[in-house]
């Protein structure tokens, strides 16, 4: 009898789990939406462990088209890559679209269906109060209800505060531009927007990569010298370390010497962690649920410590009064003018160092990735190394030998290079939209709630021959003027586009060109036996391509 009483149990436990699990997991087949058919507990994550993201979204959007469903977890996801839907997604005047989201958050329903359900009971026999708003009413309970729950778990009133918030808890992270919603994040941009002028720019060329890029003609030359492939990561990844380190701070940070630096250490710690598990998580669990089982996405422990490096860098200065032509004594002269909180020009302490921080992460791995990608690339296709040693060749000559702002911009091919570079390899291999309100996509007949994540997979996108023909071939005549005006808008987004557009996109193509420029003028680049053909990649977090070693031969020229 008690083993017939265990057995039911089970099995109802059984039931319950899978019940719990596969919830909602009819959601797109109910709506007759193209996806992929979802496991119980894992929904479509679960591929995730063993193949990097961009290879799992490319094979799935070659499979159901530019419109399909996913899940992570009970939670539906929609992948849009139809070049017509993404106008009213990404476009600046959509506003519905304007925030990324921060982690695992509930879809929600418009105020107008909130309405519609308080005004007769439902089957947990909930009503709305008289005098009050249904929805208000309803969050209330809700909040009663996961006050009592979480306060057995002995939370405390911050972290409560942060998960009803959705925040991460990590002051960094929250107060990022890139994190920020609504109206502080319109507010940053437009703070931070000035500071990344072609004038700025131009002084930074002048000022900055000519000495950064002189360390990286030594390294490479040391790597030949010794007859041995050059890793590009690692190269390249001092070259970026170091023109970020003087562009935020004026500080230079020796990373090819001292690899153990504290902010080298920092920034592969908090660009390189190794989350398979987490990351399920991330996409299974709500963020106020990781918070309360203290699953970390990010390391905080890493993010702290840089938020301490760069406060003290900021109280040095203000004790000692010096000033540098970085940007964060532009940030700094920006804090120390801000008006009231009220202001559309405020920008608090936190909020300035989480943008030097996001500067400093932002430009250091991308770029080097973007240049090991370029290099690597040129050593496959000689016949264009040729065609752009050519055009640097000439552009230098003219200039003795220096190249400036002016001489970058008027090297065409060069700009179709990198233009190429980054429609095979995307650094940020796909976007991510939060809907702030219900939307009506197109004419496709497809109701997005409130709260619905859109994913935009660039990756598969720039591979697609219905906008690119032949598009495993590397061909930067795609980007002539004349082509390019041929381009449908919405096909090529290696920066994104509308209100989250990057905005270091002028400061990282100006990087890549000053640096690529120099390297095919010092050396011939080749394949050899340690070059991984094709490339290998990490699997991928932060939404960000990360290949493994990336190793070619460089041959110096004799000029």
């Amino acid at each position: 009898m008690e083993g017939e009483t265990f057995q039911s149990l089970a099995f109802i436990a059984c039931l319950l789990f899978h019940r719990l699990f596969s919830r909602n997991h009819d959601y797109w087949k109910r709506r007759n939406v193209p996806h992929v058919e979802p496991l119980p507990l894992f929904g479509s994550s679960l591929d995730m462990l063993y193949v990097p993201l961009c290879f799992i979204e490319l094979q799935r959007y070659r499979r159901f088209g530019l419109l399909y469903g996913y899940f992570e977890g009970s939670r539906p996801i929609l992948s849009v890559g139809d070049p017509q839907l993404l106008e009213g997604i990404l476009d600046w005047r959509t506003k519905i679209f304007s925030n990324r989201r921060i982690g695992n958050t509930p879809l929600q329903r418009s105020q107008s269906s909130a309405m519609r359900d308080s005004q007769r009971k439902c089957q947990n026999g909930y009503r709305a109060a008289e005098g009050t708003s249904p929805q208000k009413h309803f969050n209330c309970n809700s909040s009663k209800t996961f006050s009592l729950r979480v306060s057995i778990l002995s939370v405390t009133k911050q972290e409560l505060h942060q998960a009803v918030e959705l925040k991460t808890g990590d002051k960094i992270i929250d107060n990022m531009v890139s994190v920020k919603g609504g109206e502080d994040s319109k507010r940053i941009r437009n703070i931070m927007t000035p500071l990344f002028t072609s004038n700025k720019i131009r002084k930074i060329t002048e000022n900055v990569f000519q000495d950064s890029v002189n360390t990286l003609i030594n390294n490479f030359r040391t790597a030949a010298a010794n007859k041995s492939a050059a890793d590009l990561k690692r190269i390249y990844g001092t070259f970026t370390m170091d023109v970020i380190s003087v562009s935020a701070f004026s500080f230079r940070s020796e990373r090819y010497n001292n690899p153990d630096n504290t902010l080298t250490r920092l920034a592969d710690s908090i660009l390189n962690q190794k989350l398979k598990v987490k990351l399920i998580f991330h996409h299974l669990l709500p963020i106020w649920l990781m918070r309360i089982l203290r699953i970390d996405i990010s390391s905080s422990a890493d993010t702290s410590e840089l938020r301490r490096i760069i406060l003290e860098i900021i109280e040095e200065r203000q004790r000692t009064g010096e000033r540098r032509n970085d940007f964060l004594q532009s940030l700094l002269d920006i804090y120390e003018k801000s008006p009231s909180a009220s202001s559309d020009k405020y920008l608090s302490m936190d909020e300035l160092v989480s943008q030097c921080a996001v500067f400093f992460l932002a430009g250091y791995e991308t770029t080097a990735s973007a240049l090991s990608f370029a290099t690597y690339l040129l050593a496959l296709n000689q016949e264009i190394q040729e065609k752009l040693r050519a055009e640097v060749d000439a552009e230098m000559e003219r200039n003795d030998d220096h190249l400036t702002y002016d001489a970058l911009k008027s090297m065409t091919y060069l700009d179709q290079v990198i233009s190429e570079t980054l429609r095979l390899y995307p650094p940020a291999f796909r976007l991510e939209r939060q809907a702030e309100d219900d939307y009506r996509l197109g004419n496709t007949g497809i109701n997005i709630p409130k709260g619905m994540v859109i994913t935009i997979p660039v990756f598969a996108m720039h591979r697609d021959p219905k906008f690119w023909p032949n598009p495993e071939r590397f061909d930067p005549e795609r980007f002539t003027p004349e082509e390019e005006k041929k381009i449908p808008k919405y096909c090529y987004l290696p920066f994104g586009a509308g209100p989250r557009k990057c905005l270091g996109q002028l400061f990282a193509k100006t990087e890549v060109k000053f640096c690529l420029a120099h390297v095919v003028r010092y050396f011939k680049i080749n394949t050899c036996p340690e070059t991984n053909i094709p490339l290998e990649f990490d699997l991928s977090q932060h939404g960000l391509l990360q290949p493994k070693d990336i190793k070619v031969s460089l041959v110096p020229r004799h000029l």
